[in-house]
């Protein structure tokens, strides 16, 4: 149940085909299809029923991707054999592009390993 409608798992013989769902539908479909293959219909069904006669924006996560992103460059550079100029090319960004992630990853990395003083109140 989820906002207090009960989601109806449709079987498999009674989901239509990608092309056979109205509007958006199949576009969404078609799209989760392609990431992963045999549940495109089966997950729109799902949010057609969540989401019902709604119109719904979705946000991008482009920073969640960059996170990720980021974390890879570090961790590949910290594992040494690569250079900043080999990770340029493989991730498709500026010499300067990777020279700044890797300095804000390492200051996170300072401030994590940094004592705290402990607060005195008089």
């Amino acid at each position: 149940m989820i906002n207090g409608r009960k989601i109806i798992e449709i079987p498999a013989e009674y989901r239509p085909k990608v092309e056979e769902l109205p509007g958006e539908l199949a576009r969404i479909a078609a799209e989760i299809e392609q990431q992963m293959p045999g549940k495109g219909v089966e997950i729109t069904l799902v949010l057609a029923q969540v989401f019902r006669g709604q119109p719904v924006y979705f946000r991008s996560i482009d920073y969640l991707i960059r996170r990720i992103r980021d974390n890879a460059i570090r961790a590949e550079f910290d594992a040494g054999g690569v250079t900043m100029m080999q990770l340029a090319s493989k991730f498709e960004l500026s010499l300067r592009r990777i020279k700044q992630i890797l300095a804000e990853n390492s200051e996170a990395k300072t401030d994590d390993r940094q004592m705290r003083l402990p607060i005195c109140e008089n």
